[in-house]
């Protein structure tokens, strides 16, 4: 085997083809750990230590197949790749498992990531990505701010923020919306002032401004309706051009298109498919609006108004009160007023309870009508059991005494009374 010693000549032929003016010390080769070219006293942390103000060392050039193409390459091996992307490549694997790394790229500046552009996946382990980016200047980017914030938007158009695989792909001149989840708002166009959050959110909204969509698939359909506020999965999915409706819970509002100012709080609440209503108003779950300017409580909601125990569908404990209309009763009849007759045809009156079974009528009595004809006498009846003596009651006042009735008519003439006694005897004539 050849000693250092041996082949020190032909290394140094080798190196002055190589490096013209190099000058190799045998000496300081011989007896240093490292070899020194262009200096004696080569550093003794160096196998190898180069000097010189005017040239380089040249490392073996080769394209990026003939690099993949070294059999076993060692650890650390270090080439450089003539074809893109150029630059310094270093075996960071094994000889049997390489795994070739680039160092930098060629014109680009410096720096601790390898002044490379990226063409794998940056891997930051345990270390933190910080920065002091609250503004990032003219540039389009992300920012990290000393804090942990993230500086977002800053400098895009319109000042929109995207979170999502494709989410805003399409916006042109839209202004001021945000953006979150997979395709949200993927059509968008010029619609500004928009929130949608979740999967495919807004995701057809293309004009429509101002709607805030919160759920999976919530305000799907959207294209131009705005003022709209969804929140829940699939609330508002088939909207298209209704405006300022408030749809909340799981897939509520589901079935409205077109309809505009209507409200659905409860879980499958909402207008009914086909329908295009205004202002109808849905509380609870389970509830289907089919006519506009409507309240409906769903699932057999009772009411209570100043009780939290309503027993009926309104149970109201105080005092109700209606300005006009009155009330309507099952029977189709309206009562606007407590002060009313009661009129019995035919019907049986009846008292029971604990209030007794005593009719108090008023005391003041009206004036006399008109005497009528006398009615026909009808037939005797028969003698009723003698009751129990009652109680007297307390005399009542007078009534003030009525007008005097008109004059009824002449009675038939009656029969010729007997002959009346005879006369006294009167005075002798002359």
């Amino acid at each position: 085997m050849p000693t250092f010693s041996s082949s020190l000549p032909r290394l140094a032929l080798l190196l002055a083809l190589l490096l013209p003016g190099a000058v190799l010390h045998r000496a300081a080769a011989q007896t240093s750990p490292g070899v020194g070219i262009g200096t004696t006293a080569p550093d003794a942390s160096a196998a190898l230590d180069i000097v010189s103000s005017a040239r380089g060392a040249l490392l073996p050039r080769l394209s990026s197949a003939q690099r993949t193409a070294i059999v076993a390459p060692a650890t650390g091996l270090l080439v450089f790749q003539t074809n893109a992307p150029a630059g310094f490549y270093y075996n960071a694997g094994t000889p049997d498992a390489p795994a070739w790394q680039q160092l930098n790229v060629v014109g680009a500046a410096g720096d601790n990531l390898g002044n490379h552009t990226a063409t794998q996946a940056l891997n930051l382990q345990g270390n933190a990505l910080t920065g002091t980016g609250a503004s990032i200047g003219t540039a389009v980017g992300v920012g990290v701010r000393a804090d942990g914030g993230l500086n977002l938007g800053q400098n895009t158009t319109g000042n929109n923020i995207y979170l999502g695989y494709q989410a805003g792909q399409a916006n042109t001149t839209g202004s001021f919306n945000q953006f979150s989840g997979f395709q949200s708002g993927l059509r968008n166009t010029t619609g500004s002032g928009n929130q949608f959050n979740g999967y495919q959110s807004g995701q057809a909204n293309t004009t429509g401004y101002f709607n805030q969509f919160s759920g999976f698939f919530s305000g799907q359909y959207n294209t131009t309706g705005y003022q709209n506020q969804f929140t829940g999965v699939f609330s508002g999915l088939r909207n298209t051009t209704g405006i300022n409706n408030l749809f909340s819970g799981y897939n509520s509002g589901v079935a409205n298109t077109t309809g505009s100012n209507n409200t659905a709080l409860g879980a499958f609440s909402g207008p009914a498919f086909g329908s295009a209503l205004t202002n109808a108003t849905a509380l609870g779950a389970n509830v289907t609006l089919t006519q506009s300017n409507t309240v409906v409580l769903g699932n057999g909601a009772s009411v209570g108004i100043g009780t939290d125990t309503p027993s009926q569908k309104l149970e109201v404990a105080g005092t109700v009160y209606s300005t006009s209309g009155g009330f309507q009763f099952p029977d189709g009849t309206t009562q606007a007023t407590a002060d009313r007759a009661l009129t019995l045809n035919g019907q049986d009156l009846t008292l029971t309870g604990p209030g007794g079974t005593t009719v108090t009528l008023p005391a003041n009595t009206g004036p006399a009508g008109a005497t009528g004809p006398q009615g026909v006498q009808g037939p005797a009846g028969s003698a009723g059991a003698t009751g129990n003596t009652g109680t007297t009651g307390t005399a009542g006042t007078n009534g003030a005494t009525g007008p005097q009735g008109p004059a009824g008519p002449a009675g038939a003439t009656g029969p010729q009374g007997p002959a009346g006694p005879a006369g006294a005897t009167g005075p002798q004539g002359p």
